[in-house]
């Protein structure tokens, strides 16, 4: 049985249509990432499967139980907003405590609860301090602990790293797997950084315009797009058309035999798979970018122009280079 299963969802806000027809099926224990630009309606989509806002059509069941019209303190959902909604007036303990506090727990099993949650998120000592003298990255752990302690079926973090600096947000990373391994915690992700989906999720779904373009494995959404649209999300890509004909490709660099039917296609090449061959000849050193681990460079020879990886080396602006693509990791996309 699915954990959470959704429906042919729609949802209109203020006379525009936010969500268009999503469906989605997640597991018991599952890390799923909602990847995509600002405003394609991610956090509209996690707010509806909490019931804070109700979709105009479709279905959505938790536990196999249609929950449409379920409040949302009975769907076992509990969501950490992007900006947290601590309560100021309140200690760290106090607001751990306080979902439990609402549900009617006794004094001293909430605080037994909360204490040990502090501990997990690493905030034991902090019980008795106050909200504004916490960092950025403590006040996540107190939101995070609040959240959990309340032992939701599914857990749903709105950009839950998008204010942390660098080191904060990788240790926050580092902790929120932890935790999710070991209490197996269903979790929904709300993010536009394709490198934390890729990092941290069983699977993605990647959103755009109030649809979900793609929904599997990180490895097949970076590895295997069914789009440009997919496959441009995750960082610069290169693209050369041509026409398969009898089992070869024909383009502007020449014949490659592929197997494909015949037809026009785009064909999207990552710059980790074009290697510098030789170094001489037809392709201009345009540009050099040095990124630490490795260097983009772009080559030119008109009309193409290529993205490429490579290792920091003695190369510059002007040089003359060849160029080796492999076409195996490639994808193809047909044009109609």
């Amino acid at each position: 049985m699915h954990e959470l299963l959704i429906e042919n969802l729609h949802v209109t806000l203020e006379e525009k249509e936010i969500l268009k027809g999503i469906d989605l099926d997640i597991h018991k224990g599952e890390f799923i990432s909602l990847l995509g630009p600002s405003g394609c309606g991610k956090t509209t989509f996690i707010k509806t499967i909490a019931g804070l806002l109700q979709p105009d059509d479709g279905d959505i069941f938790l536990q196999g139980h249609l929950s449409n019209q379920q409040v949302p303190e009975k769907r076992g959902t509990v969501i950490v907003f992007q900006d947290l909604r601590l309560f100021p007036n309140m200690n760290v303990l106090e607001n751990v405590e306080f979902g439990l506090r609402m549900k009617g727990i006794d004094k001293k099993n909430r605080q037994r609860k909360a204490l040990s949650m502090l501990e997990k998120v690493e905030m034991a000592g902090f019980e008795n301090r106050k909200i504004h003298a916490l960092s950025g990255g403590q006040k996540q752990r107190v939101a995070l602990a609040r959240a959990l302690a309340a032992e939701p079926s599914i857990l749903l973090l709105d950009e839950p790293f998008s204010s942390l600096d660098e080191n904060t947000k990788e240790k926050m990373i580092e902790l929120v797997l932890v935790l999710h391994q070991d209490l197996n915690v269903t979790t929904i992700m709300v993010t536009h950084n394709q490198r934390e989906a890729l990092l941290m999720s069983d699977r993605i779904a990647v959103m755009n315009d109030g649809k979900i373009l793609q929904y599997d494995t990180a490895q097949k959404v970076y590895e295997a797009p069914l789009s440009p649209e997919v496959a441009d999300y995750f960082g610069k890509t290169n693209y050369l058309e041509g026409v398969v004909k009898e089992g070869y490709f024909n383009c502007l660099l020449g014949m490659y035999k592929v197997p494909f039917d015949d037809g026009m296609y785009q064909v999207m090449i990552r710059p980790e798979n074009i290697k510098v061959a030789d170094q001489t000849g037809d392709f201009e050193v345009r540009s050099i970018s040095y990124l630490g681990d490795h260097t983009n460079i772009v080559v030119g020879n008109d009309p193409l122009t290529f993205m490429i990886n490579v290792n920091s080396g003695p190369i510059a602006v002007g040089d003359r280079l060849s160029i080796d693509i492999d076409f195996s990791k490639s994808i193809f996309f047909r044009k109609e």
